[in-house]
């Protein structure tokens, strides 16, 4: 059950596929805001900004952190030198946007997959020496000439996943539409290109390449992203997996062909803003493999805002899908340390005065009804050089609440920082009488 007067206000949530390009790349995204030359005068100052209408439309629509990424990207250029300096001063630039704003960005590496060994170079050092997050590949790459096509499932990229998978680091795949030497079926319907058709097919296909190629199971650990609500996926697993136990076609996997998209794939809202899609996505992969994201600027922050504020899902889902699962693939939740007989301290969060945990999440951000907001506020402080501090031995009731609730629904075993390691000491939160606040 919904608290009864969430506060969504706040900035909370984190998002990735928020996009970017640089003067090198710009001409990319021109195709994608074709309506009038003022559509493209605010997409291409969206995507050039960092610091002004990118910032005040996080702030506006409850984003603590984004994780930039850029798309279209570098795949579509196929001169191998050239895409080797483009991906790298791009890095170079979303990097400075990153230390210039620690506690608002992360980043996705742009990678020249044109050359599978400077690839690994980029991604290394983005990882290693710039604090990036993984990496976001636009489907796959032209090399050498323009009519060419490389897809991320070809024996030449094996040595780039080992790569990847030794670093831990998740790979986004984004979508980008077929060649035009391939676009038959689209002829006379353009309807169809772009991000209204052609990206979730040409999506999802590349993703099963992947998994019938037997990725995966050379690289079992590979954790691969993909936007709008699994590009299809989810609702085609099934079938595409049945078909090919009816009438083999060749794949020779260790196990279940559905299994590797369970296990190996997360899925993200961007550009999907329909709960009817999402509590099948919900229902086919859980909860917990559900990320939120927005595909800015190509959508809207405030759309995706306004439609995550309202969905029709459960209390404890919504705080994974727009925080929780994201810290915990990204690496960026903070271990809870006890610092003395009831008392716990949540943080600090890498996201320094921005960042909040679980208490404040419930208590704070999502405050109860007015009279139990009161009982618990004198329970929690805030401080962006300690972290969350929960000072429940003079709080019997709040602490209860808070054994009760936290622990029980958000701490996951074998993880850090998600619950409240241990709950409170010496407090019996079933013999509580206060009324609990969920």
């Amino acid at each position: 059950m919904k608290f009864d007067t969430p506060n969504f206000n706040k900035p909370w949530k984190i998002s990735l596929e928020d996009h970017y390009q640089t003067p090198d790349t710009l001409e990319s995204a021109a195709r994608y805001a074709t309506a009038n030359k003022e559509a493209w005068q605010r997409l291409s100052s969206n995507l050039l900004d960092f610091t002004k209408q990118r910032v005040e439309q996080m702030d506006q629509t409850g984003i603590e952190l984004a994780i930039l990424s850029l798309a279209p990207g570098i795949e579509e250029i196929y001169d191998k030198k050239r895409a080797v300096q483009v991906a790298r001063r791009s890095n170079d630039l979303v990097a400075d946007a990153m230390a210039k704003n620690p506690d608002r960005f992360r980043a996705f590496a742009a990678l020249p997959m044109q050359d599978p060994d400077e690839a690994i170079k980029e991604l290394i050092r983005c990882v290693k020496e710039l604090g990036f997050v993984g990496a976001l590949i636009s489907g796959f790459s032209q090399i050498g000439e323009e009519d060419t096509s490389f897809y991320l499932d070809i024996p030449m990229y094996r040595k780039f996943w080992a790569e990847v998978e030794k670093l831990d680091v998740p790979v986004y795949l984004h979508p980008r539409e077929p060649l035009f030497s391939q676009r038959k079926a689209y002829d006379g319907h353009p309807w169809l290109l772009g991000s209204a058709w052609a990206f979730g097919v040409e999506t999802a296909t590349h993703a099963l390449r992947m998994i019938g190629s037997g990725l995966f199971d050379e690289y079992p650990k590979l954790k691969i992203i993909l936007g709008h609500l699994g590009e299809m996926l989810p609702f085609a697993i099934w079938r595409w997996e049945h078909r090919n136990v009816v009438e083999p076609r060749g794949m020779k996997l260790k196990k279940k062909a559905s299994l590797y998209f369970y296990e190996n794939f997360f899925v993200t809202t961007s550009g999907a803003f329909r709960t009817q899609a999402l509590v099948n996505t919900i229902l086919e992969m859980g909860a917990d493999r559900v990320l939120y994201s927005t595909d800015y600027p190509y959508e809207s922050m405030a759309e995706c805002d306004e439609w995550f504020r309202s969905v029709d899902i459960s209390l404890d889902d919504q705080i994974k899908i727009g925080r929780l699962n994201t810290m915990k693939l990204f690496k960026l939740e903070k271990k809870a340390v006890e610092i003395g007989p009831g008392c716990i301290a949540l943080g600090p969060s890498e996201q320094g005065s921005h960042g909040f945990y679980m208490a404040a999440l419930h208590y704070v951000l999502f405050a109860p009804q007015p009279s139990h907001y009161a009982m618990l506020r004198g329970a929690i402080s805030s401080d962006p050089k300690r972290g969350i501090r929960a000072n429940c031995s003079n709080f019997p009731k709040s602490a209860a609440i808070l054994q009760k609730h936290e622990q029980a629904r958000f701490s996951m075993p074998g993880t850090s920082g998600l619950g409240l390691c241990g709950g409170v000491e010496n407090i019996d939160a079933n013999s509580d009488p206060v009324e609990s606040p969920i």
